[in-house]
């Protein structure tokens, strides 16, 4: 979304250059452009990118190691069990196939 005093052939021109820089021609070939002619607050051009990719994988990795670290310690878990949760909720495989049975579903009404 490019926001401000800029053409559309400006952004398709600004897009046509960034093709020939490495690791970016897929990319490039599969982005959408809209454009707004009013600009963002104290900014004569503005653009801003909404992306989906696998990147977060591996910060969830580390989560997950930081979690099962710590439930093994019980850490925090009081917090929840206070409250009424049972410990068997937070067993990752139990998690892992309710995920699973939810995006089946979710995939058999698409």
């Amino acid at each position: 979304m490019f926001r401000g005093q800029i053409s559309a052939d400006q952004v398709r021109s600004y897009l046509s250059s960034a093709r020939n820089m490495p690791h970016l021609e897929q990319v490039l070939n599969n982005i959408k452009i809209d454009s707004c002619k009013l600009g963002a607050d104290g900014s004569v051009i503005s653009a801003a990118f909404l992306g989906n990719t696998t990147a977060i994988k591996d910060i969830f990795d580390v989560r997950k190691t930081l979690f099962i670290t710590m439930f093994r310690r019980k850490a925090f878990v009081h917090w929840y069990t206070s409250k009424g949760m049972d410990e068997a909720q937070f067993e990752m495989r139990d998690l892992i196939s309710e995920y699973m049975s939810r995006d089946e579903w979710c995939g058999s009404k698409r």
